[in-house]
């Protein structure tokens, strides 16, 4: 908890007391002679986009899975599945759902990168503590994509100790790569990729508490 909000507050410091550094990023993957981006051009790139979707959707619908049939077996290992379950639905509800998705993204009127006025764009460019920009919906602020693809970190909590190192290193090499295509292509700030993985890790560890250490759970489990 100590290590997300620290991390947190120095993001925004940095890129809120210069916000030009966002600009500055984004602007090496910018082509001004051409007015275009050209990682928007490449297949690897928008194939990996597709692929980082699926596969969350997928471990979205295991975990919806598990989740149902642990409420209906009482017996072990199901008791600690139905825990891992509750910890896994209720981060991407509380992360990508609901932070990021509801609250965020339609509200926070942040133009993306390919908008704005410095990239061929008619829109001023925002800082990303300034909600009142002008872009109308689906907003720069944050990253959703980056936000799902940092919860499926998420399931190297749960998975057997064997495969933990395995799946967490699965998960950031995707949202790594997921994250800087978004970059890339002029459809995030790096801002918006790092708060957007930020809210995500706060979802998860609140969700961790709720769901495997306050006495509620334990007593809901054991039942």
């Amino acid at each position: 908890m100590t290590l997300i909000l620290v991390v947190g507050v120095v993001t925004g410091l940095l890129f809120g007391l210069y916000p030009q550094l966002d600009l500055s990023i984004s602007a090496l993957f910018y082509e001004p002679l051409r007015h275009l981006w050209p990682a928007t051009n490449s297949h690897l790139l928008a194939i990996h986009r597709d692929l980082a979707a699926y596969l969350a959707t997928i471990l979205v619908i295991i975990a919806i899975i598990l989740g149902a049939v642990a409420m209906i077996r009482r017996r072990e290992p199901w008791l600690m599945w139905r825990r891992a379950a509750a910890f896994l639905i209720g981060s991407c509800l509380l992360g990508p759902g609901l932070i990021v998705n509801t609250l965020l993204k339609p509200e926070w009127g942040r133009p993306r990168p390919a908008d704005v006025i410095e990239f061929g764009g008619k829109l001023p460019f925002m800082p990303w503590w300034n909600p009142f920009g002008a872009c109308d919906g689906n907003c720069s602020f944050v990253s959703g994509e980056t936000s799902l693809a940092f919860w499926v970190l998420a399931w190297a909590v749960v998975v057997p100790p064997r495969y933990r190192a395995v799946t967490a290193t699965v998960a950031l090499v995707n949202c790594l790569i997921l994250a800087a295509g978004r970059i890339a292509m002029g459809g995030h700030f790096v801002s918006d990729v790092l708060f957007g993985i930020i809210v995500t890790a706060l979802a998860m560890w609140l969700s961790y508490v709720a769901a495997f250490e306050l006495p509620f759970a334990r007593r809901v489990s054991s039942r």
